[in-house]
């Protein structure tokens, strides 16, 4: 397996190496005990670029490990718009460009 760093800390690109036969070609994705061997004793995220797959998994997990921020506004505050425009886009036949009243 190929290890590649990158420019983010702590995050490193494996690529596997691809076997062919007449069969046609094919990879071991992952596999636990050859990426110890390499150091690399951290959790792992396999995402498909090709269906999706595996990213709420990884953003589930990063999101545990970000810390809480403060709230952006006040409680009970739902928009900074003013009422009128909130209407308005509700709305649908207030949608056509005119003055506010």
């Amino acid at each position: 397996m190929k290890v590649t760093p990158t420019e983010l800390p702590e995050v490193l690109l494996l690529e596997p190496k691809v076997f062919g036969d007449e069969r046609g070609f094919f990879f071991e994705s992952y596999n636990r005990r050859a990426l110890a061997e390499l150091g690399l004793d951290a959790e792992v995220f396999p995402i498909s670029a090709r269906r999706g797959t595996g990213m709420p998994e990884l953003v589930a997990h990063l999101a545990a490990l970000m810390p809480a921020g403060p709230f952006l506004f006040a409680v009970g505050a739902s928009s900074d718009q003013s009422l009128e425009l909130l209407l308005a886009a509700m709305l649908p036949e207030t949608r056509t460009p005119r003055p506010l009243p």
